[in-house]
């Protein structure tokens, strides 16, 4: 009951829609940032900060354990990236080695994701002599080429800025 109760203060003190399991990283956030609110005496306070204290999930741990806890909050806490920190947030439970690969993993697909707006380039198709994508490509206009491939990359034949195979001056060249 009083766990509810402190969920229903905080809920109507910050404006915040707070879940009725809220987890380990988040209920520690709030228990970091909480301040002493106006008018509120320290004992009041005090008892406030106990009580958001209960759902840290709290243990006996090594030094080096809660160092590690630390830094993992830290880092969830100072991410620029929202999506990744809501994501992160997602998990009731997260340490640090999880922490960093999820948000690396998140990190790399919000990167991948925005070369899809990218301008298409084509790709060279490797030691083929022709190639039946680029072919295709010339006579129909469209490209089945992925569009992760480095813009500014040069052409693997001839060293020149990145080009389709059929355009390249080595085409012909072994």
């Amino acid at each position: 009951m009083l766990q509810l109760l402190c969920y229903d203060n905080l809920r109507n003190k910050t404006g915040l829609v707070v879940p009725a399991a809220m987890n380990e990283i988040f209920a520690r956030h709030v228990l970091a940032t909480t301040k002493q609110e106006p008018g509120q005496n320290l004992v009041e306070f005090l008892q406030k900060l106990r009580a958001l204290a209960k759902d840290c999930d709290f243990k006996q741990v090594t030094a080096e354990q809660n160092k590690k806890d630390f830094i993992r909050d830290a880092f969830i806490c100072g991410l620029s990236s929202n999506h990744i920190r809501q994501r992160l947030l997602e998990n009731n439970t997260l340490d640090l080695v999880t922490a960093f690969e999820k948000a690396r993993s998140l990190e790399m697909a919000e990167k991948q994701s925005q070369t899809y707006h990218l301008p298409p380039t084509s790709v060279p198709c490797g030691g083929a002599t022709s190639c039946p994508q680029t072919d295709s490509m010339e006579h129909s206009g469209e490209s089945n080429i992925p569009v992760t491939a480095a813009v500014s990359a040069k052409c693997f034949f001839c060293g020149f800025q990145r080009h389709p195979r059929f355009k390249c001056p080595a085409k012909e060249e072994t």
